[in-house]
């Protein structure tokens, strides 16, 4: 697929953000909208039955879906092996903090304890789409990312600029 086809199910992928209430036992209500989409590519007549859900990148969490997360390990591996240092030091920090969880009926997760403390989570926790994957973010640590990092008009300059 190319940079601007939508998947064989007309979506584009994972977007918009919410803010929505952890509860005291770490579950997570993943909005309606969201458990719907589809990253591109994959069916709409695929069910999702869990989500790889992770320490990831600039202080949040990614949740991924199956074929999501093995992309992104395969991405780590086309750089070289475990023999690498590099590659052995960024596997022992992700895959120790990398869980399978599935939605209840009413389409919560539960976050796991040193993941929550990881991300700084705690009662209310913003959900962004990222196109091919959901990120769960403390709200204040979100707007400080974005607030000491380039302004969304900088970003498209350098990715799209002279």
């Amino acid at each position: 697929m190319k940079i601007g086809e939508f998947g064989e199910d007309g979506l584009i992928g994972y977007t918009g953000k919410y803010l929505v209430s952890m509860d005291d036992n770490g579950r997570l209500a993943v909005p309606a909208r969201l458990r719907k989409q589809r990253p591109l590519g994959v069916s709409s007549k695929k069910q999702i039955k869990g989500y790889v859900l992770a320490k990831w990148i600039d202080g949040c969490l990614g949740m991924f879906i199956e074929s999501e997360w093995v992309k992104r390990l395969q991405e780590l591996r086309q750089d070289g092996s475990g023999f690498k240092r590099k590659n052995r030091i960024f596997n022992r920090h992700l895959s120790p903090n990398a869980y399978t969880v599935v939605p209840d009926n009413q389409g919560r997760v539960t976050i796991p304890k040193d993941l929550i403390k990881v991300a700084g989570l705690q009662g209310e926790t913003l959900i962004v789409g990222a196109t091919d994957y959901i990120e769960i973010w403390n709200p204040e640590r979100f707007e400080k990312f974005l607030a000491e990092n380039m302004s969304f008009e900088e970003s498209a300059d350098q990715l799209f600029g002279d």
